[in-house]
């Protein structure tokens, strides 16, 4: 599988990328897990350094970040209100109580609202990474050898 190589110029604020058809090197005799561990560190920094490259050319990577970061929020918070629901359903029938059913309607609306908050957290994660993604890449093609 081709991979980018990346080089960046701090000192000019410069980024050349190549496609190569190197892969990344692992040490012999590691075992499956430590190889994914360390494809994913290596994409990570790459991500990081892309990221870091592209981060001031327009606000966009910036509001799907900011997004993500309010639908972790809402996941947090309907997580929350959904296990103090459950542990309300615990309470009351312990102490033989009418009012489990309300907390059982309750524990299945902030769990439904929970997982809604779940997949638009990673949805706009996702977004996020293809965005810096399509912006360092336009950045690449329209600006030849990638100097700004």
């Amino acid at each position: 599988m081709p991979i980018w190589v990346i080089t960046f110029n701090v000192e000019h604020g410069s980024c050349h990328a190549i496609l190569s058809t190197d892969t990344i090197e692992l040490p012999s005799g590691c075992t499956e897990d430590e190889a994914r561990n360390a494809r994913l560190n290596r994409t990570q920094e790459l991500f990081y350094l892309c990221y870091h490259y592209v981060d001031n050319l327009i606000p966009r990577p910036q509001i799907f970040n900011a997004q993500y970061g309010l639908f972790r929020c809402l996941f947090g918070l309907f997580g929350l209100l959904c296990a103090l629901s459950i542990l309300g359903i615990l309470a009351t029938l312990a102490s033989n109580c009418h009012t489990a059913l309300l907390f059982l309607s309750l524990a299945v609306l902030f769990g439904v609202c929970c997982w809604l908050s779940y997949e638009r957290c990673k949805k706009r994660s996702e977004d996020f990474a293809q965005s810096v993604y399509d912006l360092f890449l336009a950045r690449l093609v329209t600006k030849p050898g990638g100097e700004p």
